[in-house]
């Protein structure tokens, strides 16, 4: 006989193995559902900064502990928020997130971590160029259906023209395949909330605080973009794609006086034309 509705299956603790501390931040399931991948910061060694991004992998039906990973760069000091995909086709594992480095005056990059799904083992490391997140909420991190490529979206390093950095690199290799920057007019804030991409493979699609963008996947030449933070107040809640690839849906958060409000957009994906917005 099967469980009971709601019945706990099981519970796995992890503190980074001394017992320290442990925040974990992502969590993803393996296309076939047997696997669960957490990762977080975890304090194996005293003082902060030699705090790991560990990343861990459960077997789903047991919680049985299948291979822990943990990363301690030699001049990264990890901030809370890593993120974990896994490809489509279930071989790598992805684990990104904005680091500081140790270095004073340094300041802030992006790291990217690809382990094989199977064992843990590290398969290469990237920085992605000008792409800095400094703690920012939402997805940041995306894989394409075929698996061949990740994308990656963060805040600019500097605070000029642009709002977004995407960047594309190879799912085998961690080698770029393209960057690209985003201007939106008159832009305020540059944060982003979100990215994903379409179903059938051919774009990628930011949202974030000053607008949404479009890229080809393939190319990273912008298709088209909407900059409707020109109406202060507007947060991106989240950002999806039908299964057919033809509509984005844009979900934001905003407030009229003492009013917040809930508004939801759907466009045209080839050609970014708002097909109906509702509150």
């Amino acid at each position: 006989a099967g469980s009971t509705p709601g019945t706990r299956l099981w519970t796995q603790k992890f503190t980074g193995g001394t017992g320290r501390r442990g925040v974990a931040s992502g969590m993803a399931v393996s296309p076939s559902h047997a696997v669960v991948y957490v990762t977080g910061v975890t304090g194996e060694l005293s003082g902060r900064a030699h705090d790991n991004i560990t990343t861990v992998a459960y077997d789903s039906a047991t919680g049985a502990t299948l291979w822990t990973a943990p990363y301690a760069g030699t001049t990264y000091h990890p901030i809370e928020t890593p993120q974990v995909a896994v490809t489509p086709d279930g071989s790598t594992v992805l684990v990104g997130l904005d680091v500081h480095l140790r270095h004073p005056g340094d300041g802030w990059t992006y790291l990217v971590l690809a382990y094989n799904a199977s064992t843990g083992a590290l398969l290469w490391t990237s920085e992605p160029p000008g792409a800095v997140n400094d703690q920012m909420s939402g997805d940041h991190i995306a894989v394409g259906p075929d698996s061949s490529q990740v994308f990656i979206t963060g805040e600019p390093r500097s605070r000029g023209p642009v709002s977004y950095v995407t960047v594309a690199l190879s799912t085998a290799t961690g080698a770029q395949n393209w960057v690209e920057s985003a201007r939106f007019p008159q832009q305020r804030y540059h944060t982003p909330a979100g990215i994903t991409v379409s179903p059938d493979g051919s774009a990628v699609y930011v949202t974030g605080l000053p607008g949404t963008v479009a890229y080809d996947a393939a190319t990273g030449a912008e298709l088209w973009q909407d900059h409707y933070k020109q109406r202060w107040g507007w947060r991106p809640a989240g950002i999806v794609v039908s299964p057919d690839s033809s509509t984005v849906y844009v979900t934001v958060s905003g407030q009229d006086g003492t009013h917040r409000f809930w508004r939801t957009m759907s466009y045209n994906s080839l050609t970014g034309a708002q097909n109906w917005a509702a509150l």
